[in-house]
């Protein structure tokens, strides 16, 4: 978080939105419904706590950010989670 911190403070000032972007980690934050949510190594969120991150995330714009393959397991955590969480993967 501190290192997306540094690298990009610039944009945000640049973008006149600094006071309008919030880093947070882990779970325990609120947000309005007019929000973006951009999270990043979301699923070790959602697998520590998919009712809490499926309640985070219902109804707001989310982004989120994984490197972690489905490795095309079809009957997973991975993708039960990501059926039930109606996610679109690119």
């Amino acid at each position: 978080m501190e290192r997306d911190l540094a690298a990009f403070e610039s944009l945000w000032i640049l973008m006149d939105c600094k006071d309008k972007v919030e880093y947070h980690i882990g779970l325990d934050f609120a947000t309005e419904d007019t929000e973006l949510i951009i999270m990043d190594e979301s699923d070790t969120a959602s697998f520590r706590s998919p009712t809490r991150f499926a309640g985070l995330i219902d109804g707001r714009a989310c982004i989120c950010f994984t490197a972690t393959p489905d490795n095309c397991d079809g009957k997973g955590v991975e993708a039960s989670l990501i059926q039930a969480l109606q996610f679109k993967q690119y």
